[in-house]
């Protein structure tokens, strides 16, 4: 069974690939020509970065920065998940975004 630091090691580099996704749409938005760290997702990601507004991505960014300071301070990591998720659930559903 995975440790542990393993199981949140792991999850720390799922939300740091979450927030490179974050910063490639809010370049986008800007005006950017291209994407910065997940070139080989563009069509996904310029595809979900119409489905919200600039404050509903900004607030995804800063709650999965949240979570990421809560797992690094050794926080429950379910709890810091479940967090996150009712963060993002709460945003989708405020802009009747559909994340599918």
């Amino acid at each position: 069974f995975p440790s542990h630091d393993m199981i949140r090691d792991l999850i720390d580099q799922a939300l740091t690939d979450i927030l490179s996704v974050v910063s490639d749409i809010i370049n986008l938005r800007s005006g950017g020509k291209k994407l910065i760290a997940n070139q080989h997702y563009e069509a996904e990601i310029s595809e979900f970065s119409v489905k919200f507004d600039e404050n509903q991505i900004l607030s995804i960014g800063q709650a999965v920065l949240e979570c990421k300071n809560r797992i690094i301070e050794n926080s429950s990591i379910l709890l810091s998940l479940e967090s996150l998720f009712g963060k993002i659930c709460h945003l989708s559903s405020v802009g009747r975004v559909s994340l599918s």
